[in-house]
């Protein structure tokens, strides 16, 4: 297991649109901060912009999407799964080794954007009287949204299993994090109010409940303890339908 995934990073970071994806976004973060200071925005600094930043922390849920195509959709459209399956490699390490490969490299990429966004903040507008303090509060936010984007990328890896053509799954991915909510919230209202309380353990739902100011240890901890439900149930769901689905 630890040779394919040794296998399936070198794989991908050989390939020029990881890191054309990534540089992408670097550079659009980069351009942001420049245009603020440009416009010379007042009361801009590196607290206030990571404060900023926790609003958007349902972007990445969207973004991974892109890393998930690259390492397991990819594969399944190309029909080269079965060359891996025929090499000897039990499916259920197959499944784990893909959302390995998968968090890394969404990692690595999101590190790379996120450095060169608070790093070049902390340069054209400083560091702000709220560092280090309110700076780590935010922060922290930040860390406890990872395992929630990292659940999204266990149940994109179950959809890009299930759903062989790339596009579809893409389709079906975006529809499920941008509509679910809606969808139990319309349910709640006309069916039952079940639906309204089964909407509040989404991974959307939780994304947004980082945003708010009354955020204690407990909510972070409920957060973390969530994300590990979504991961276990669609990593053991990818397995359960990879072992009985047919490698053409």
């Amino acid at each position: 297991m630890r040779n394919y995934i040794g296998a399936e990073l070198y794989r991908n970071f050989n390939r020029v649109y990881l890191w054309l994806y990534t540089g992408v976004f670097a550079v659009l973060a980069l351009a942001a901060v420049i245009i603020l200071r440009a416009y010379n925005v007042p009361e801009m600094n590196l607290t206030s912009l990571t404060e900023m930043g926790t609003s958007m922390l349902i972007m990445p849920v969207f973004l991974v999407v892109a890393m998930i195509d690259m390492v397991t959709a990819e594969e399944q459209k190309n029909q080269t799964m079965r060359n891996i399956v025929t090499f000897g490699i039990s499916r259920n390490k197959i499944i784990l080794s893909k959302l390995i490969v998968t968090v890394i490299l969404s990692l690595i990429s999101a590190f790379i954007i996120l450095a060169l966004f608070l790093g070049s903040t902390s340069v054209l507008f400083g560091l702000g009287a709220g560092f280090p303090g309110v700076f780590l509060t935010h922060f922290s936010r930040i860390i406890v949204a990872v395992p929630l984007w990292i659940a999204a990328i266990s149940a994109g890896n179950f959809l890009a299993i299930f759903i062989s053509n790339s596009n579809i799954f893409a389709a079906v991915y975006g529809a499920v994090f941008l509509m679910s909510t809606r969808v139990l919230q319309a349910l709640g209202v006309v069916v039952s109010d079940k639906f309204e309380y089964a909407r509040k353990y989404l991974i959307t739902s939780q994304l947004n409940k980082l945003r708010g100011t009354n955020l204690t240890r407990d909510d972070m901890l409920f957060m973390v303890v969530i994300s590990i439900g979504y991961i276990l149930i669609f990593t053991i769901l990818s397995m359960c339908y990879f072992n009985k689905k047919e490698i053409k």
